[in-house]
């Protein structure tokens, strides 16, 4: 759809524009837009679930990097106590009594602290794979964040649609109520005046009466719209807030946009594939080195400590539990590929649906106004005669019940074409 139809317009307007013919404050669809996703609980909550992705991310990047730990510790335990060799070389070495008395258990304390340092140098695709699915995680967790928008969007348009539609309606309604109080008035004027019978004052005022209950059952469904529409962009509008009337005659545009919906399927599934794939790689060896430095002791004797060594880990078998995650990953993978065949189904049913509806649309606005057309002819002539003296009230309650119909059909028809063309934006 063309960008001017939703184009943003937040205006002044006076008298003319507003059926009850006061300062109004023109709002537009696109501004209401706009308005409902600056800021929404449950954008908020895509926001957290985004930032938690991303720190997803950070945890699997770590892989590549050393950690470092400082540790200490001390304990008391029996034997090995350290004894002096009877030379002056400075040796000392680890005995234990054979004496199973009281002595044997004699507690020794011993401490020690250091560094240590530990590093993957390779892990064959492991580390690697868990990033790739780390960030395919996290695209698929930011992209639900622009379906929750497109959801937002949707409930303003419906909302604002139905604001619009009931505003329209109650401009009707109001010249209604106008056309049918001047012509009571007319009526009882020709009949004091002798010109028509007093019989003929009831059914004008009983046409007054019912325009009337009409107009205040359109007031309450304005206002009623309103609050829902306020609702739908999460906070109030304007006391002299009234929608933008040229919505009704715009036409609808053939601009292509991306459909949030697929692609957020679309990078879920990748997201399972994905994880399933780094699951796969959870078996394969690792080669790590370790290298730390301190100090250790016991007792009275402490003494330096460094090491430096590198390892290969090859995991044999772990019950099975990696190989039925990747298994469940797969499964979620196909079942998101069955959600992308039915989301594409379903957009396919709409084009159809809303192809028809358009069409629908455009022929009741044509016969509509040929309608209005007609009874316009129609209200004109009976009232001519009747205000001659050669017609009776009748016809004209029939033409104005007709042109209001008129009216109304003409307005539910411009309000489906533009509710066809919205529905066609993804």
């Amino acid at each position: 759809m063309a960008a001017g139809f939703l184009g943003l317009s937040l205006v002044c307007v006076v008298g003319g524009l507003s059926p009850r013919g006061v300062h109004a404050q023109v709002i537009t669809l696109a501004e209401l837009e706009r308005q409902a996703v600056r800021s929404r609980p449950a954008l908020d909550a895509n926001d957290a679930a985004a930032r938690g992705a991303q720190s997803d991310v950070d945890r699997a990047l770590a892989g590549y990097y050393p950690s470092v730990s400082l540790e200490g510790k001390t304990s008391l335990s029996p034997g090995n106590e350290l004894r002096d060799l009877p030379s002056d070389d400075g040796y000392v070495v680890s005995a234990t009594k054979q004496d199973l008395g009281v002595e044997a258990f004699r507690p020794v304390v011993r401490y020690g602290v250091g560094v240590e340092a530990r590093m993957n140098v390779y892990d064959f695709g492991r580390t690697s794979a868990t990033v790739d699915a780390s960030r395919a995680k996290r695209s698929a967790v930011q992209a639900n964040r622009d379906v929750t928008r497109l959801q937002i969007v949707r409930g303003v348009r419906a909302s604002y649609l139905g604001w619009l539609g009931a505003y329209e309606l109650l401009s009707v309604t109001e010249r209604a109520a106008a056309d049918a109080q001047e012509r009571s008035g007319r009526v009882a004027a020709l009949i004091s005046e002798g010109m028509r019978p007093k019989a003929d004052l009831t059914p004008v005022r009983s046409d007054e009466l019912l325009a009337q209950l009409e107009l205040e059952r359109a007031r309450g469904d304005v206002e009623k719209r309103k609050l829902v529409l306020e609702h739908a962009i999460g906070a109030p509008l304007p006391a002299s807030a009234v929608p933008d009337r040229t919505l009704l005659d715009q036409p609808a545009g053939d601009d292509k946009q991306e459909d949030p919906e697929l692609h957020a399927l679309l990078l879920e599934r990748t997201a399972a594939q994905k994880a399933a794939e780094a699951l796969d790689q959870s078996d394969n060896a690792t080669l790590g080195a370790l290298g730390s430095v301190g100090m250790y002791g016991q007792t009275k004797y402490p003494f330096p400590n460094y090491s430096v060594g590198i390892g290969l880990s090859v995991p044999l078998w772990d019950g099975g539990a990696d190989d039925a995650s990747a298994a469940a990953a797969r499964a979620r993978s196909d079942g998101i590929s069955a959600q992308i065949r039915e989301h594409e189904l379903a957009k396919e049913q709409e084009k159809r649906v809303v192809t028809i509806d358009t069409h629908n649309a455009n022929k009741r606005l044509e016969m509509a106004q040929a309608l209005l057309a007609s009874t316009t002819v129609q209200l004109a002539e009976a009232e001519a005669r009747y205000d001659l003296g050669g017609g009776g009230i009748e016809p004209i309650a029939v033409a104005r019940a007709m042109m209001r119909r008129a009216h109304t059909e003409l307005l539910l028809a411009k309000v489906a074409r533009v509710e066809a063309a919205l529905r066609a934006l993804p």
